[in-house]
């Protein structure tokens, strides 16, 4: 069978690959061996003004709009032409899931080698979803899917960009959350405190706050994972890199410029401590602020050898 390699200026609409081959019997991707369909021509316009049909797409186009406007067959045509712009609904929704990867990993800077590893993990939860369940939308399917892609692999992410460009709410990036053990269960076994650092290293570099009170934060989360574990990520980031500016008396940093980044509040950062030392150590919630609790608990040696 005659085979010739292809450039074409689309990936496939399955897994992502830019692997299209062109063979006898149409267009399939080498990566997954599926069929992309049918061809379409896109008009275009040669040097001498002429209109001709030669860039290969994803359907089949019946002229330009002058041209079925002046045949002889207008009617007929332009019934044909709407029913070759009808594309079957799963096609369609591949389709979408495409282009939204697409757009989203461009938006955060994240490289399109990652389209197919998206797509497939978005192949696999979505039969797992309800017919009418929201989440079975790609609009709404693939945000959650990159968000949690990303963090399974300790890569962080911009949250902010990744909701501002995308029809999914924070609110339902944590309603998605709460069913991930159903069908994913590599989430459940991440490896959260290499992620969190990961997070911390990003807010210090971003904020350029210097490696010193990157390695100070490194240490005190290490030391007390296992108490502050139960906390959410970002909640943990902020009371580590918190305690860490306290410690190292550095009045230039903003408790609340750290807060804003991570989006989370200074009073969360107070409750986590009172939470999860003072609790545990027998005081009382008597000291007011965070900066207070943390030299009190310097005081009472919690940071000793750090």
């Amino acid at each position: 069978m005659h085979v010739k390699s292809y450039s074409l200026s689309y990936l496939c609409k399955y897994c992502g690959s830019e692997e299209i081959t062109e063979t006898e019997y149409g267009y399939v991707c080498r990566n997954c061996a599926t069929d992309q369909g049918r061809k379409r021509y896109q008009a275009t316009t040669s040097f001498n003004k002429i209109q001709i049909q030669n860039v290969i797409t994803l359907k089949t186009t019946m002229g330009n709009g002058g041209e079925r406007e002046r045949s002889n067959n207008k009617g007929k045509i332009e019934y044909l032409n709407k029913l070759n712009s009808m594309i079957p609904h799963p096609e369609e929704t591949k389709q979408t899931a495409l282009n939204q990867t697409k757009t989203l990993l461009e938006k955060l800077g994240r490289p399109y080698k990652d389209i197919s590893k998206i797509l497939k993990k978005y192949n696999e939860i979505r039969p797992h979803l309800k017919k009418k369940e929201k989440f079975r939308n790609p609009e709404k399917l693939i945000p959650c899917v990159i968000y949690f892609y990303y963090k399974i692999n300790n890569i962080v992410i911009d949250q902010r960009t990744l909701l501002e460009n995308s029809d999914l709410s924070n609110s339902e990036l944590n309603a998605f959350r709460m069913g991930m053990e159903n069908f994913w269960a590599k989430y459940q076994n991440r490896d959260r405190k290499k992620y969190v650092l990961n997070r911390i290293g990003g807010v210090i570099n971003e904020k350029k706050l210097g490696t010193a009170l990157y390695f100070q934060s490194e240490k005190i989360l290490d030391k007390f994972w296992d108490l502050i574990k139960d906390s959410k990520d970002d909640v943990i980031a902020g009371l580590v890199i918190g305690i860490a500016i306290i410690r190292s008396k550095r009045e230039d940093i903003a408790l609340s410029s750290i807060c804003k980044f991570l989006r989370i509040s200074q009073g969360t950062l107070q409750k986590s401590v009172q939470r999860q030392w003072f609790d545990n150590v027998g005081i009382e919630d008597e000291e007011k602020g965070f900066k207070k609790k943390v030299e009190l608990l310097e005081e009472i040696g919690q940071f000793k050898g750090l």
